[in-house]
């Protein structure tokens, strides 16, 4: 075959695949927020498609402020997620593992789990049952400026081998 030294077309194959699209994989389109002192109307979780649903839900008195902030975030995004569900720690007593197994029996229906507690010491008690489970992605908040400064802040270093 001779090759045109103008051009690469003679050395590169193009092979046209008719085949469908690839199905999707696991993603951000639906993520739970676990929250504190929220009603939920009485249930465990709940799924809001929207900001206006969840500022509905605000009024109702079933979430609270800081729910609706972290929607506002949530469905603000360019092309934002399909879905957000909350879920319900019933109370200060329950842990945030023994919250998310109760979630997770009711609906288990999603990707990303975050906290509306910043708090590191909870989020890495999540973090590594999140890690041992491999079926979710934690997301966790923190205000600590060492990330920008240094590395991994020490609150954190439990986390540094964390894959999920």
């Amino acid at each position: 075959m001779a090759v045109d030294p103008n051009t690469q077309n003679d050395l590169i194959t193009v092979n046209i695949t008719l085949d469908p699209v690839a199905s999707g994989q696991a993603g951000f389109s639906t993520s739970l927020m676990i929250a504190n002192d929220v009603t939920l109307n009485g249930a465990r979780v709940a799924t809001y498609s929207s900001l206006a649903e969840v500022s509905a839900a605000e009024t109702a008195g079933y979430v609270t402020g800081s729910v609706t902030a972290a929607a506002t975030a949530y469905f603000g995004q360019t092309t934002h997620p399909s879905t957000l569900k909350v879920g319900r720690r019933v109370s200060a007593s329950e842990s945030y593992l023994d919250a998310l197994d109760a979630i997770k029996a009711v609906d288990a229906d999603f990707y990303g789990v975050f906290l509306e507690d910043r708090s590191p010491a909870l989020a890495l008690v999540l973090a590594a049952d999140v890690e041992a489970d491999e079926d979710y992605i934690l997301i966790a908040q923190d205000n600590d400026v060492d990330w920008k400064t240094t590395s991994i802040p020490s609150a954190w270093s439990a986390a540094a081998a964390y894959e999920r």
